[in-house]
């Protein structure tokens, strides 16, 4: 019985789909390998692996110490829309990031709208 509520509990407030937004975060914010990079990105069709490395390499390398998601926020938005374009593939791990749904309400059927 215990088990059960701790796996519910689990499941309700540490969701698997929030695992790979953590994913996502962790290499932005520390160095990763390459290989890392790819399998992180493996689930993102929209993201490329090895050119997410380059960029993310390039972006570290002109900010040493990248503390938060604002942080590279803060640095792609300061560049010139040219320079920009450039980082791509940050620019689409960004947008992911700051659109996480962060409510763990859950969505009443429609049914029970309908019969009001």
């Amino acid at each position: 019985m215990l088990d059960a509520a701790v796996t519910g509990l689990a499941t309700r407030y540490d969701p698997p789909e929030i695992s790979g937004y953590t994913a996502l975060e962790r290499i932005l914010l520390r160095s990763s390998t390459t290989e890392d990079i790819s399998e992180t990105v493996k689930d993102y069709p929209e993201l490329c692996g090895d050119s997410l490395s380059v960029q993310l390499a390039m972006v570290k390398q002109q900010q040493r110490k990248c503390e938060s998601v604002q942080v590279f926020v803060d640095k792609i938005n300061s560049l010139h829309p040219a320079a920009r374009s450039l980082f791509s593939q940050v620019e689409q791990i960004l947008n992911l990031l700051l659109t996480i749904c962060c409510s763990n309400a859950e969505a009443e059927p429609v049914l029970e709208l309908q019969k009001c």
